[in-house]
């Protein structure tokens, strides 16, 4: 399910985001048709990190706080401040490096990455390692993203030992 974020080759299907194909070559194409997406394996493909919180967040949206080649850093920090409290992350942590929150607080954070971009469609491969009070807040917020009619693929399965 990572073709249509364009990370993986597409082999078959098709995607269509407001009626018109989405064919993206690469995360870059996939981030301008309106896609974001929180692997599965934040720590290697998800997140920076060494970064702070407040870059990890802010990062697919650098655009939006660009005016002549400098970065409005306290619209920047306003708008991310925004979505941490959107999603009960600790305004205090805005400046640590994003490898010290909990293992819930980093998937909030890679989810806040893509509400600040006010992606369409989101494809969130589960909430593996997250403690579950965290991961009840993160599906409320799922819930509250699908109401608002946002497009939402959730990737989740249960490993279950099977005895012989």
């Amino acid at each position: 399910m990572r073709w249509p974020f364009g990370a993986d080759l597409r082999t078959a299907g098709s995607v269509r985001i407001g009626g018109r194909p989405s064919r993206p070559a690469d995360p870059f194409e996939a981030i301008a048709d309106g896609i974001g997406m929180v692997p599965e394996n934040r720590k290697e493909q998800g997140l920076f990190l060494d970064h702070s919180v407040e870059d990890n967040i802010a990062i697919s949206s650098l655009d939006r706080f660009v005016a002549g080649g400098v970065v409005n850093r306290t619209e920047r920090r306003d708008a991310v401040l925004t979505q941490m409290k959107r999603l009960g992350l600790r305004l205090n942590a805005l400046s640590l490096p994003v490898k010290a929150l909990s293992g819930g607080n980093q998937q909030k954070a890679a989810l806040a990455r893509w509400l600040l971009r006010d992606s369409r469609v989101l494809i969130l491969e589960g909430t593996r390692g997250v403690d579950i009070g965290a991961k009840r807040e993160i599906y409320e917020e799922i819930d509250q993203l699908a109401r608002a009619g946002k497009a939402i693929l959730v990737i989740s399965w249960t490993y279950r030992k099977l005895s012989a």
